[in-house]
């Protein structure tokens, strides 16, 4: 027959599955006895018993209070077991969160409400003060400077495409087909770089064609 406590909170707790150690046998103790037992004070005990901690007999009216070895000991494996799977849990939610925070708020937003606000606070605390240190380090470069760098880059680059089928009509003496090709392949690669960065959620401005500027400055 298992061997099964029921807390207040309607929890269970199997004390099988927590046995004494070798060795030890099942008592009961006395709120001092147990105390030692759990090598804590009985002040630390009074304030388990409000959180569970099991009471074999109850004390007052100068009744003693009585603890059942097996069962104070079960729950105490039981709850630092449980802490730690608890910690485990949120390390590892804090974990995925701050990874998803490298991808934006959107990928984020379901781990958000697994963490309480406290929860929350603190890891945003220590994300803020790890992302200064980077910046320091000049391991984390701010978004709009690299958006500035690029666009700059982009400039140079779709002017650069933009005259390069004039310069080879003038160089290599292209036909109009073949220079129509040329804008063609110049508007593709510009547009497909374009989508890039927009995928990427850069900040991207109007693309005009290679024809149609050619057409404007014809």
């Amino acid at each position: 027959m298992a061997n099964i406590i029921t807390l207040e909170n309607g929890e269970e707790i199997d004390v099988d599955a927590f046995p004494l150690p070798e060795g030890v046998s099942d008592e009961l103790f006395n709120m001092t006895q147990i105390a030692k037992a759990m090598n804590t004070s009985t002040v630390t005990i009074t304030r388990w018993i409000d959180q569970g901690f099991p009471v074999h007999q109850k004390g007052g009216n100068g009744q003693a209070y009585e603890f059942r070895l097996s069962h104070c000991y079960a729950w105490r494996m039981w709850r630092e077991q449980s802490d730690a799977a608890d910690r485990a849990r949120k390390d590892e939610l804090a974990g995925q969160l701050a990874m998803q925070f490298l991808g934006g708020e959107e990928e984020a937003g379901h781990l958000k409400t697994q963490l309480s606000p406290k929860e929350m606070k603190a890891h945003l605390e220590v994300e803020m003060v790890r992302n200064q240190a980077a910046l320091q380090r000049e391991e984390l470069v701010k978004k709009a400077h690299v958006e500035r760098v690029l666009e700059g880059v982009l400039i140079t680059f779709r002017q650069a495409m933009t005259n390069l089928p004039d310069y080879m009509e003038q160089e290599f003496s292209l036909s109009p087909v073949q220079v129509e090709k040329a804008e063609r392949y110049c508007d593709n690669l510009l547009q497909d770089i374009r989508l890039q960065m927009s995928e990427a959620r850069f900040a991207v401005g109007e693309v005009v064609s290679v024809a149609d500027h050619r057409g404007r400055t014809a």
